[in-house]
């Protein structure tokens, strides 16, 4: 079967072929939120003050600089600093985005008094400067996006699991 659109004829193959092209691209969102629920946490059966000191420390190794920290709520945040590539590609287990500013680490640290257990979770964010389509404007903001490989969760919340084991 063709199908004349304009000067053009297309045969119905064709035609879901290229719509199901469109599709695909539609739902492809790239500064969108990956799913991290899977690989973001961990849990452990050890006091939650030492999970508080083996997570400063994890993230003292690793590069990060402490914001905020608070051990009665169970709350740290930090910032990893971007070096744009020049710098110990080593910390922060590799991440060298050219691109983004920092990356910034949120954690909760939940104690399960019961069963004498603190959960871990964690989220990482990666802070972009403003787009140039906002350069000479005077709203200009930074924009912010879920760090979407697993890598990094799986990297930060090894290193704290060691540091337990010690």
């Amino acid at each position: 079967m063709k199908i004349i659109i304009g000067n053009y004829s297309f045969t119905a193959g064709l035609l879901l072929a290229f719509a199901l092209i469109l599709s695909s691209c539609g739902t492809t969102n790239i500064g969108g939120q990956a799913d991290m629920s899977e690989v973001n946490n961990i849990t452990v059966e050890s006091d939650s003050f030492e999970v508080f000191q083996a997570t400063l420390g994890a993230l003292n190794e690793t590069g990060f600089v402490i914001r905020t920290s608070n051990s009665s709520e169970g709350s740290i945040s930090a910032d990893f600093i971007n070096q744009g590539g020049g710098g110990n590609e080593n910390r922060f287990f590799g991440y060298s985005s050219r691109v983004s500013r920092h990356v910034t680490a949120e954690f909760n640290l939940v104690r399960d008094e019961d069963n004498g257990l603190t959960h871990v979770i964690l989220n990482l964010t990666e802070v972009f400067p403003p787009s140039p389509s906002q350069y000479g404007s005077i709203r200009t903001t930074d924009t912010t996006r879920q760090v979407r490989d697993r890598k990094y969760y799986e990297g930060l919340l090894k290193e704290i699991e060691q540091r337990l084991n010690m």
